[in-house]
């Protein structure tokens, strides 16, 4: 039982720890693309770090929901690069 309850709990602790790590990507990525429109840009170059590579994929699809058009430059690559691009403001 104790053994049982003990896993859970690491188990919890780990998905808690993925889910900040993956917010963080988020945040980095989200500062990136307000840089660029602060500049009047459409779009950004994000060349993602080690850390970061296996929320690539989740990055891509949360992205693509909230109608960003992104592309995955050499996406089995240790670092990838992602093209994000949006429609400009009228």
């Amino acid at each position: 039982m104790i053994d049982e309850n003990a896993d859970a709990t690491r188990a919890r602790a780990e998905q808690g720890r993925k889910n900040a790590e993956f917010r963080d990507f988020m945040d980095s990525i989200r500062l990136d693309m307000k840089d660029q429109a602060d500049l009047g840009g459409n779009k950004t170059t994000y060349k993602v770090s080690k850390s970061y590579r296996e929320f690539v994929d989740a990055a891509i699809e949360r992205l693509s929901e909230e109608d960003y058009k992104v592309t995955v430059v050499d996406p089995d690559a240790e670092r990838p690069v992602l093209h994000i691009s949006w429609d400009a403001p009228t």
